[in-house]
């Protein structure tokens, strides 16, 4: 909290320059200061909770490895992030997560948060071109406010919610209620193709940093109502109700590995180009947070662990509406998605395989792809499409103008997932490693392919992790390599599925005495400035964790 406060006055964060490292020495001490403890804190039993601790700091330096590509920066509606940053710093970043835990029997609650202060964002940028610069409020050597306040310094919370079980006619019944993340399905690198990606929204900032995460490290909570009934035998029925709408966490505009001007934190302003004028956004459309649900029959027991499930949910990325009669435009969340699948999960040898197949009705398309922007990660963003071309709740706004237009915005989907993961034994190189694989597809199934897209695609991503063990006395290293790469087509409904797009990374990460965790990466982004809008947005990483 001291860091906190000290870092909240820093000159930086009034625009004035300050020195560059003051920021560090301020985390260092904070990290250097913390009780030499275990990794968690067990603070014994309150009112007879067990209640446990767990607080981690990490400090975060990121450098941009090479300049702006001339051709990205001509695109006017998609440079500002580009131009922002020169090779050098981009990112002095100070993150605190927190989480306080109780248990008493099965009646248990989960409290956590985390904030952030990113040097980078709360001084001035390199943007030096204010005729492209499509934000209003601020000028093209900054930031706009809302962008500066995620990207920089910001604070939320996380989980925030109770559980318990009761018997009900015999049958143990678990209900949890509160901000919390409940994942159905079997994604393990890609998690916005499956199942998942109707159940919670993605942080695209984490994934786009952390290329290498896990698809559960990067889904963000939301309020709900989660049940579960053990019905014996290994068969579960699990159902839950939200009661909050939360959108996809895109990077803002002007951000490092923002691709779009116009959306979503920071977007105001759309610059003439393609045909159109030059359009202010407006209120967006947003679901109102009630009605997203679903339920599931799952088995844990035997052989293979399977699950049917049932889904309807709104979308998280938006879709850009123009309106240059008006010279506006807006964002909308489309609602009444409905998702069928099933997963499977067994072991060959000694590997885990996965798999899932999911039908998604009425799911949004990568309209007019033109005019947006995908990155090679994350879910992209859907494009944009006039007015009286978009989808209402099923229906065209004008179907009298834009004949077949319902087909052209909306559409169904088959989407399918098979990730396989083993652990490999000690050997003469190494003390042990881990790989993952997944590949991940999507089919267009309706009748109309949005421009530039094609009705099938296909992508995978992979890591290999070989480890070291006590390479020094309490010291652990681990060296991961992983890529992902579009395969074949360029998907109707995820932008940043475009073959031969991509990443590789590669990194050394040395664990000490378990509470402490250095790590440096790089990343190189694959793939032509036609289907790689961060084809000149290399970057590399240096951290060190504290958990306490």
């Amino acid at each position: 909290m001291i860091a906190a406060q000290l870092l909240s006055a820093h000159p930086m964060l009034s625009g004035r320059s300050s020195p560059r490292w003051a920021w560090l020495g301020l985390a260092v001490w904070a990290i250097v200061a913390a009780p030499w403890r275990a990794a968690a804190e067990d603070l014994g039993n309150w009112g007879g909770f067990a209640i446990h601790w767990d607080t981690t700091v990490r400090l975060t330096l990121g450098v941009r490895t090479e300049p702006a590509n001339p051709q990205l920066l001509s695109e006017i509606n998609a440079d500002d992030g580009d131009r922002a940053f020169r090779p050098g710093f981009n990112s002095e970043r100070v993150d605190v997560v927190t989480e306080l835990t109780g248990e008493r029997g099965s009646l248990g609650f989960d409290i956590s948060a985390q904030g952030w202060n990113d040097a980078a964002y709360n001084t001035d940028s390199a943007n030096n071109s204010p005729a492209t610069f499509n934000p209003v409020i601020s000028s093209n050597r900054g930031f706009p406010g809302d962008v500066r306040t995620l990207m920089g310094r910001d604070a939320e919370l996380l989980n925030a919610y109770v559980h318990d079980t009761v018997q009900v006619g015999g049958v143990p019944l678990t209900v949890s209620i509160g901000r919390q993340t409940l994942l159905w399905g079997e994604s393990l690198l890609f998690p916005e193709n499956g199942i998942a990606a109707a159940m919670a929204p993605v942080d695209e900032i984490k994934e786009l940093s952390a290329p290498l995460a896990e698809a559960r490290e990067l889904f963000l909570p939301v309020t709900q109502i989660v049940v579960r009934a053990d019905l014996g035998g290994g068969f579960s029925l699990e159902s839950y109700d939200q009661l909050e709408w939360r959108r996809n966490r895109l990077p803002g505009v002007a951000s490092f590995f923002s691709t779009s001007d116009i959306l979503d934190v920071g977007g105001e302003r759309f610059l003439a180009a393609d045909g159109l004028p030059t359009m202010y956004r407006t209120a967006d459309d947003v679901p109102h947070g009630i009605g997203q649900f679903g339920i599931a029959l799952r088995h844990f027991q035997g052989v293979a662990d399977w699950g049917l499930y049932a889904l309807e949910a709104d979308a998280r990325s938006p879709t850009v509406i123009f309106d240059p009669a008006d010279r506006a435009y807006h964002l909308a969340f489309p609602t009444g998605i409905q998702v069928y699948g099933a997963s499977l999960s067994t072991y060959l040898g000694d590997a885990n395989v996965a798999g899932e197949i999911s039908v998604h009705h009425n799911t949004p398309l990568d309209s007019t792809a033109g005019l947006g922007a995908a990155s090679s990660l994350g879910s992209g963003y859907a494009g944009g499409i006039v007015a009286d071309q978009y989808t209402y709740g099923g229906q065209a706004a004008n179907p009298a103008s834009s004949p077949g237009s319902t087909s052209a915005t909306r559409g169904t989907t088959i989407n399918a997932q098979i990730s396989a993961q083993a652990q490999i034994a000690p050997n003469r190189f190494m003390d042990g490693a881990t790989w993952q694989i997944e590949l991940a597809s999507n089919q267009l199934v309706t009748d109309v392919v949005p421009p530039g897209r094609t009705r099938f695609a296909l992508a995978m991503r992979a890591v290999f992790t070989p480890q070291f063990f006590h390479v020094l006395p309490g010291l652990d290293l681990t060296v991961p390599v992983g890529f992902g790469l579009g395969l074949v087509g360029r998907s109707s409904v995820d932008a940043s599925q475009n073959a031969g797009a991509g990443f590789v990374t590669v990194g050394l990460n040395a664990t000490f005495r378990v509470v402490w965790v250095g790590a440096i990466t790089y990343t190189h982004f694959i793939g032509g400035v036609g289907s790689q809008p961060l084809a000149d947005r290399d970057f590399a990483l240096v951290s060190l964790t504290r958990t306490f």
